[in-house]
């Protein structure tokens, strides 16, 4: 047993690791040799990069126990900048010496058992040459654990604390060990990094990790010898590589690699001295970046004297861009730009001194300045706009940029606050709106950097908030809860919720809109605090008592907040219970939407919609678009981990047909984050007595400007336009410019984009991510204008359409963006990147002489040739290999990614036989094979040879006879051959260039001329031989000669001869099904044969009738001319004829070429052939005889469904279209797959498409498609909304024109658009098709249909008549009239006004035609479209009413509100809900005083006739609502039961039907029961005192 446990026990020691944390002895110096270098580029090899090395001596020797000294000896640097790896790296003596000087003075570090710990330095030593030192020291840093040999722990290094994964083996025999140590920077507690313009990306909570487009990761290796005296490290090597994937493709990578490599050479005994220099402590490891934010890394600038370079650089820009835009203007406002950010307050202070009387150099300076983000810049504007140095557009522009530019930190803050409540800006109310959003979004970039946003930054907005609500001020109100939400801190909910009713009072007197504005203000707080948000938004959405709107935007933020199933589960159960149809279709569709989509962040929602959907009833996904709907469109590609989803949120109110609100939004996915790219509401209704229209646009979440235009608003526009300009301050500016003309020129940035991302990387080098946009704008205007009659000083506006305008205008607009994406090392000493360059430049030069005859409707312009090249837009992109140093200014190294010897493609590499590759080897026959194939091959020029590969391809439109040609012609050479990646597309150089090149002319030009003529005179400009004088003669002989004659000039005799059947489609048109071909009995037949030949003559013109010529006048001529010597030479003409308002309107269009000896002409032709069907068609060529395409629209059925069928035919069209459609139609099989699209090969005409869409269901439809050679059909594919599938209207009732064109569509959409109420017999249907039967009581005026709006402009009431119970009468009141109708011995008697009119052909109008009625089968018919009636019917039995759009939601009255809520049809006077139909009917008896009328029925609270135990105690149940009960004095002769609620009271209580505070109906319902309510009345002593 004792030899077991020795046994053990020898083992146990064995087995246990010596120690091995490596050091370095007290007494010795120990000499390194030190090589570390980074280089940027794609992975592939031969191509260019860009990098730097390090080498040096290092000497460490021991000061004492734990501190060591660092002398770094003989420091070179070398430069990389060629194709890797065929370049060798270059001596940079310049960065040498620059920075060696930094590295004179010795370091000293603690260091114990592995670990490294503070880090010091001379005083004043550079940031980048002590983090040169941490990357250094960073080799040394290990963690050892002495009971393990693979182990993972978070370990502190240069890019903070990281995952870290040790591997240890020990060579126990050599007493030697090795260590390798990786390092996952993708998973870092503590990541050092450095961000710029990305606060308004966030990350998605889903697969964060796999989808990041920068990955990282670093290798360290290291060799350890042991001895007696320790352990010591004598080599290490790392290798870092950062990863970049701009599309987040997995091959498609940029590739940052840094190795290092650190060997021992020396030991010597001898021990450092402790250095004589002060030294400073620089703190851990961890990288420290620099004070001030690194120079952009585009250009290297030399920081001294920064005033004398802006003035040189300003000096620079206004010279040289004058005419057009210098080639360097966005590099130069950048670096602009960067020295603004090191200038002091003095400095520009001085420069505004120096510039402010000098307009454009004035104009740069402002931009530069607002878009630095520095303290002094925000400073300076504050200055500016306090001195009111600036006019209103720089203080707008100013402030907007400066706000939204700025760094955003504890100094930036408080100063944006005091711009915010300046003077100055308080007394505009659109400065305050600007600045007051722009502050909101610093707070919001401020406060996501910290763990707690400061009340002070917060307390400006909910001071405005405050005074908002004190006031009463709706638009302050608005303003404070858009910057609330723009700075989406939770701090804000307690401001947010005295806007809302669910938690003060007060609040429901608060207008909607304003509601609306509060809850969209907890968006960007969910983010932070979901729970408390939800909280509060589900409370909303379940009150129902709330208006429709604001429950909608609840329900659409509580799903922006990402719920989990439970909350999900619960707003699918208020749905259920929903009585708003709006709301509940609002939700379902919102479910729905989310249900489908496919973005990974989306995923749990999306799954937990799936389940929560099953709880609904599905009718409620055949709602009609009159009902709020969510629209969800969005994409994800999963390979490239990139999508992008659209929302449209349209929310109906049912107070009016039109939407209330229209949302949509526009959010971006990249690799684990997300961005709010654009949201707008396009339309937002407000209530009329105060704004109309509301909008605002929000760009990456922050809401920029919102605008709201109200009656007075409108009013004013009215009233300028309509008083004369000497009374209105701009009109008279306006027309002091017309006569004076305006000339000037105006160049100014108008955006600039700036994002870095920093992170460092093993050798203490920084790398920089960077993306760098400038948009600048200009435009050189000379504009000159006469008016005749001239403009005097009391002209109305209105006298613009009577008066004859000339205007000579040279317009020169530009605007050039220029983008740089970098990847590379920037430091203030050296740059070496990659960098990709792009940049889009359009001109559009405008010059142009116009006389505008606004009375005879003429219109000429005359404009010079193409003289010279003007490039319309020219597109050029380039990537490069860059290096910079700043002892090389202005010289710096550039290396094309992709050189000019880059292998091509292999697949388009020719096979070369023996002997032939050894003949080619003197010869150049490849070269001249080569030319010939290129020339065989106009269009598009690829040329490759085994060097290289170049895409060329030139497109010209040629016009000779006006000497212009427009080309298009682009360039490309990427690297797409190495790998088939979008990123490998980028690198290369791509040009692509629209140009407007001068070309010879068929004859000299001295100008072009464009002249339009609309009406009545558009023919006479078309016929020369037409004089003047002749246009004054007598019309109807000169018709004719004028048709005949255009029908000559127009070159058309031949172009209507031919005559094409109609194709006879499989499904079958519903003009067929009602105008069948009936065959004629034997005997009829040859009578019919013997007619129709007698009618022929007559009829055929009619039938035949093609040319709109012969019976129309042209509506509109134009010609283009080339003029020489003042004639007109060549040219095109243009002619349009229509005829809208016949049966079948038709519109045909004429291009013709003017030139004697062409006969090139285009027709179009586009007409309405019946009721059902619609056809177009295209020809051109000679007499419009060489090509044509045709098109066709049927509508029918289709397998028993209403369905259109569309057929696109092209029996001759040009090659080039052939080929582009050729190219397309590859692509359909494989779009159709992806859409679920079945697919079946069939032959079909070979020149021919045809689609068709059946209508299956109001939310679904068959879709087939034919193609040539395959048949591709999907059923029951969903539609975004519902569509009506209503009855159709025959085309025997269609009016002209007939542009509601197909009866099974559009018909069918406006008769479900407006609404009708019918009452027949005992039976009602409401507007809004909900149908119960009710039994008026007698002789009781019953209001049937009233307006319900401010405006009252009717009243329709109803009563049983006297003649008999199943008979009606009514009385309307419409405007000023008095209309009764009511039967008399079998017809229907009319009186207006007290007048009876007489009982047959009743035809009465009123003065004006406001009022119509006249009579119609057995009965009456009312038409006042004016007041919002289309038809009202009455014959004594049925009425029926029908209401205009307009009208809807504003109706009231037994027929219900026309809102669309059947859930909330018996909606009584009082706004509750009946909870039948008869108490329904009784509530909107019209009551009449006790003696003086027929109606014997009053309404009065009634006592329930049982007590009740209620909660145990006996009570006594008063009505809540009043039941119909007779007059004092009379009896019932008839009941109806009724079921109302009751409100409960002990027995004993004092309260009694006759106490008038009891206000019963105000009380709270506790039971519902049934009582009778009174119909008839038998009255033997009414009192008439009642």
């Amino acid at each position: 047993m004792r030899g077991i446990i020795l046994a053990l026990a020898l083992s146990l020691v064995g087995s246990q690791k010596s120690d091995i944390d490596p050091g370095f002895s007290s007494r010795r110096s120990h000499l390194y040799s030190y090589e570390g270098w980074v280089l940027n580029g794609l992975q592939e090899k031969n191509l260019g990069k860009a990098g730097v090395r390090l080498s040096c001596k290092l000497e460490i020797s021991g000061l004492s126990e734990n501190a060591y000294l660092l002398k770094i000896r003989s420091p070179q640097f070398e430069e990389y900048n060629g194709i890797w790896p065929r370049d060798p790296f270059t001596r940079s003596s310049k960065i040498s010496q620059i920075v060696s000087s930094c590295f004179t003075r010795p370091f000293k570090f603690e260091y114990n058992t592995g670990r490294i710990g503070n880090i010091y330095g001379p005083e004043d030593c550079p940031n980048m040459c002590i983090n040169i030192v941490r990357g250094i020291l960073n080799m040394m840093q290990i963690t050892i654990k002495k009971s393990q040999n693979v182990y993972e722990l978070q370990e502190a290094g240069i890019g903070g604390v990281c995952h870290t994964r040790y591997i240890i083996q020990e060579d126990k025999k050599n007493s030697r060990v090795s260590v390798t140590k990786t390092v996952d920077q993708n998973n870092c507690q503590e990541k050092v990094m450095q961000s710029v313009g990305m606060a308004y990306i966030y990350p998605c909570p889903a697969d964060v990790m796999k989808a990041r487009l920068i990955k990282g990761t670093a290798a360290f290796s290291y060799k350890l010898k042991q001895s007696d005296s320790g352990t010591l490290i004598t080599e290490v090597t790392s290798q870092q590589i950062y990863q970049i994937s701009p599309l987040s493709e997995p091959t498609g990578v940029a590739v940052m690699e840094a190795r290092q490599q650190l060997t021992l050479l020396e030991v010597k005994s001898e021990r450092a001295s402790s250095p004589d220099i002060p030294m400073q402590s620089y703190g851990s490891l961890r990288y420290q970046f620099p004070p001030v934010l690194p120079q952009m890394p585009l250009q290297l600038i030399k920081t001294k004297n920064p005033e004398q370079r802006i003035v040189e650089t300003l000096q620079h820009i206004v010279q040289n861009n004058q005419q057009d835009f210098h080639d360097d203007v966005p590099h130069r406002f950048l670096e602009l730009v960067q020295l603004c950010r090191i200038a002091n307050a003095d400095i520009l202070e001085s420069l505004w001194r120096q510039c402010s009387d000098k307009p454009r150099y004035r104009r740069w300076l402002l931009s530069a300045v607002s878009a630095t983000g520095t303290v002094e810049a925000l400073k300076f504007i504050k200055s500016r706009i306090r001195n009111d140095d600036l006019n209103y557009l720089q203080t707008l522009l100013s402030v907007s940029f400066t706000l939204h530019l700025m760094k955003a930190d504890e100094q930036t803050v408080p100063i944006a606050a005091d711009l915010m409540t300046s003077s100055r800006i308080q007394k505009n109310p659109m400065l305050q709106q600007v600045a007051c959003l722009g502050y909101s979004s610093v707070v919001n970039r401020y406060c996501s950097q910290t763990s707690a946003c400061p009340k002070e930054a917060l307390q400006p907005v909910h001071d405005l908030a405050d005074e908002a609500v004190s006031r009463g001020r709706e638009d302050k109100m608005k303003l404070a809860l858009k910057c609330i939400g723009n700075m989406g801190e939770p701090a804000s909910i307690k401001r947010i919720l005295k806007f809302l009713p669910i938690s003060s009072s007060s609040a429901s007197d608060i207008p909607i809109h304003i509601q609306i504005d509060a809850i969209m203000a907890l968006r960007k707080i969910a983010w932070k605090d979901p729970k408390t948000v939800q909280g509060y938004l589900i409370q909303i959405l379940a009150d129902q008592s709330l208006p429709p709107e604001v429950r909608m935007m609840a329900c659409a933020v509580i799903f922006e907040t990402r719920p989990a199933l439970p909350l999900i589960t619960t707003i699918a159960n208020v749905a259920m219970k929903e009585s708003s149809l709006q709301v509940a279709s609002f939700v379902y569709s919102h479910m729905k939407a989310l249900s489908k989509s496919g973005l990974p962040s989306m995923y749990n929602i999306s799954s937990a919609c799936n389940i929560a959907l099953k709880l609904l009833a599905p009718k409620l996904d055949r709602l009609s678009y009159r009902y709020s709907k969510v629209m969800h469109i969005g994409g994800y590609f999963d390979n490239y981990k990139v999508g992008a989803a659209g929302d449209v949120f349209v929310m109906n109110s049912p107070g009016t047909m039109f939407p209330s609100a229209i949302i949509s939004k526009l959010m971006a996915y990249s690799a684990g984050s997300v961005a709010d790219l654009v949201e707008l509401l396009g339309w937002k209704e407000l209530p009329t007595e105060t704004p109309l229209i509301s909008a605002y646009l929000k760009l990456f979440g922050q809401e920029l400007g919102y605008l709201s235009v109200n009656k007075e608003v409108l009013q004013q526009v009215m009233k300028t336009v309509l008083e004369p300009a000497d009374r209105n301050t701009a009109l008279k500016k306006i027309a002091s410019q017309i006569r004076n003309g305006i000339a000037g020129q105006w160049t100014q940035p108008v955006w600039m984009g700036e994002m870095r991302y920093i992170v460092p990387t093993c050798t203490g080098l920084p790398l920089e991510y960077g993306s760098y946009t400038t948009a600048l704008a200009r435009a050189a205007v000379s504009v000159d204008g006469k008016v005749t009659p001239p403009l005097t000083g009391d002209f109305k506006p209105s006298q613009l359409l009577e008066s004859t305008i000339q205007i000579r205008s040279d317009i020169n607009p530009s605007l050039y963006v220029h983008t740089v994406a970098t990847m590379g090392v920037n430091t203030e000493y050296f740059q070496h990147a990659v960098e990709i360059q792009g940049k889009v430049q359009t001109r559009v030069p405008v010059k142009f002489d116009a006389k505008i005859d606004m009375k005879l409707k003429n219109v000429k312009i005359e404009t010079n040739p193409c003289h010279e090249e003007t490039e319309i837009v020219v597109g050029r992109h380039k990537a490069f290999a860059v290096s910079r140093n700043i002892g090389e200014l202005g010289v710096e190294k550039r290396t094309p990614i992709l050189p000019e010897d880059a292998s091509s493609n292999i697949v388009q590499e020719p096979f070369k036989p023996s002997e032939r590759a050894s003949s080619e080897g003197s010869t150049m026959q490849g070269a001249d094979s080569m030319e010939k194939k290129q020339a065989s091959c106009p269009q598009e020029d690829l040329r490759h040879s085994p060097e290289r590969k170049t895409h060329k391809q030139d497109i010209c439109i040629k016009l000779h006879h006006l000497g212009c040609q427009l080309c298009f012609s682009s360039r490309s050479r990427d690297a797409s051959f190495l790998k088939n990646t979008y990123l490998h597309r980028l690198i290369g150089e791509h040009e692509a260039k629209v140009v407007l090149m001068p070309v010879q002319p068929d004859a000299d030009l001295d100008k072009i001329l464009l002249e339009i003529q609309a009406g009545s005179r558009a023919a006479s400009k078309i016929i020369h031989g037409v004089n003047s004088e002749s246009e004054e003669e007598d019309e109807s002989p000169l018709h004719e000669d004028i048709q005949a004659k255009l029908k000559k000039i127009l070159g058309i005799e031949n172009v209507f001869k031919e005559h094409h059947e109609i194709y006879q489609y499989r499904f079958k048109s519903a003009h067929r099904q009602e105008f069948p071909k009936r065959k004629l009995p034997a005997d009829q037949l040859n009578s019919a044969d013997s007619s129709a030949k007698s009618s022929h003559a007559s009829s055929q013109p009619a039938s035949r009738l093609k040319f709109l010529g012969d019976v129309q006048t042209p509506v509109l001529a134009a010609f283009l001319h080339g003029v020489h010597n003042y004639k007109k030479i060549g040219g095109l003409q243009l002619v349009v004829y229509a005829d809208i308002d016949s049966v079948k309107p038709r519109i045909q269009v004429f291009v013709s070429n003017l030139t004697d000896s062409s006969k090139w002409k285009l027709c179009a032709d586009a007409s309405v052939l019946n009721a059902h069907k619609a056809a177009a068609y295209l020809k051109w060529g000679r007499n419009c005889q060489d090509y044509k395409i045709s098109t066709e629209l049927v509508t029918g059925r289709f397998a028993g469904h209403p369905a259109a069928q569309v057929k696109l035919e092209w029996p001759k069209v040009p090659s080039s279209v052939k080929s582009v459609a050729e190219w397309f139609y590859k692509f359909v099989p494989g779009a159709a797959f992806m859409l679920g699209f079945s697919e079946k090969m069939d032959k079909n005409p070979s020149r021919q498409v045809r689609v068709i869409v059946a209508l299956t269901s109001p939310r679904t439809c068959d879709v087939v498609i034919k193609l040539p050679d395959v048949i591709l059909s999907e059923k029951a594919v969903r539609l975004p909304l519902s569509l009506p599938v209503g009855p159709r209207i025959p085309a025997s009732e269609l009016q002209p024109p007939i542009w509601n064109v197909f009866a099974e569509g559009p018909s069918a959409v406006l008769e479900n658009l407006k609404a009708s109420c019918s009452v027949s017999h005992n039976k009602i249907t409401t507007f809004n098709e909900v149908q119960f039967n009710y039994t008026m009581p007698a002789n009781c005026y019953h209001i049937l249909a009233q307006d319900c709006s401010s405006d009252l402009k009717f009243l329709v009431m109803m009563r049983n008549a006297e003649e008999a119970m199943n008979l009606k009468a009514i009385n309307i009141k419409l405007g000023s009239h008095e209309i009764d109708m009511r039967p008399a011995s079998g017809q229907v008697k009319l009186l207006v006004d007290g007048v009876e009119s007489p009982t047959k052909n009743i035809s009465y109008v009123s003065a004006g035609a406001s009022l119509q009625i006249h009579s119609e089968d057995q009965g009456l018919v009312l038409v006042a479209p004016a007041y919002g009636i289309d038809k009202l019917y009455f014959d004594g039995y049925a009425f029926k009413i029908q209401v205009a759009l307009w009208m809807a939601g504003k109706m009231c009255g037994i027929c219900g509100k026309y809102d669309a809520e059947c859930e909330q049809e018996y909606r009584m006077p009082n706004g509750y809900v009946a909870k039948d139909a008869v108490s329904f009917g009784h509530s909107w008896i019209l009551e009449e005083k006790p003696c003086t009328g027929a109606c014997k029925l009053r309404r009065s609270f009634v006592k329930l006739e049982k007590t009740v135990q209620l909660a145990g105690v006996e009570s006594k149940c008063y009505s809540t609502e009043p039941v119909l009960r007779c007059m004092k004095g009379c009896s019932a002769t008839q009941t109806a039961p009724v079921t109302v609620g009751f409100h409960c009271l002990p027995a004993d209580s004092a309260t009694s039907l006759t106490d008038k505070q009891a206000k019963f109906d105000q009380k709270s319902e506790d039971i519902e029961d049934t009582v009778d309510a009174h119909i008839a009345c038998s009255c033997e002593n009414e009192d008439c005192s009642a």
